[in-house]
């Protein structure tokens, strides 16, 4: 875990992560909570160092945790209620285009991506659904970014996967119900009555 408080970039890493911690980090904390915030915090860097120690990959940071509440931030967009508010959806697409382009070919075409990304979401802001096109795109990345050997896409990846395995195990745990079904042993009075309804 120490190698999550190393920044081995210098000072633009630190304050480049510290905003994307407070954005990321703000997103993931109002869509899932505290408890699962500081879950996927931990995926995203357990993973990220595995994969840094089975590669063999030099240095270190925080952006690997962030990663991790940004996959799971993703799936709570892409598997919660229709429209995907927009503000949090261009926070976790345009910080993870900008991973992939800089891990991709370096800081400008991060920034050149971030514009790209801009002007098509833009352009197809009347397509239905954008918002969620957009954030299957993050999912693409990610699997890009891992593929290509890249910590950001194993972490993102672990996010993800954690957040699917909580949404699955809770609702095995409160399956459920289609609109107006009511348990079987609730009941409930009609007004005006007084006999049961099932």
């Amino acid at each position: 875990m120490t190698p999550v408080l190393v920044q081995t970039l210098g000072w633009y890493q630190v304050l480049a992560n510290l905003v994307t911690l407070a954005l990321v980090g703000s997103v993931a904390e109002w869509l899932l909570g505290r408890w699962r915030w500081l879950l996927l915090f931990l995926a995203g860097t357990v993973a990220g160092q595995v994969a840094a120690y089975a590669w063999h990959e030099p240095g270190g940071g925080d952006s690997i945790a962030i990663c991790g509440l940004a996959g799971g931030a993703v799936v709570a967009l892409l598997t919660g209620p229709v429209p995907v508010p927009r503000l949090p959806a261009q926070v976790l697409v345009y910080y993870v285009v900008a991973l992939t382009c800089w891990g991709l070919r370096g800081a400008v075409a991060a920034g050149l991506g971030c514009l790209a990304t801009a002007i098509v979401w833009y352009a197809l802001r009347r397509v239905r659904h954008i918002d969620r096109l957009a954030l299957a795109g993050t999912v693409v990345c990610a699997i890009l970014l891992a593929a290509l050997r890249d910590l950001h896409g194993v972490a993102l990846i672990a996010g993800m996967v954690v957040l699917t395995l909580l949404l699955g195990f809770s609702r095995l745990m409160n399956p459920i119900r289609s609109p107006g079904s009511k348990p079987p042993d609730q009941r409930r009075r009609r007004a005006g009555r007084g006999r049961r309804v099932e």
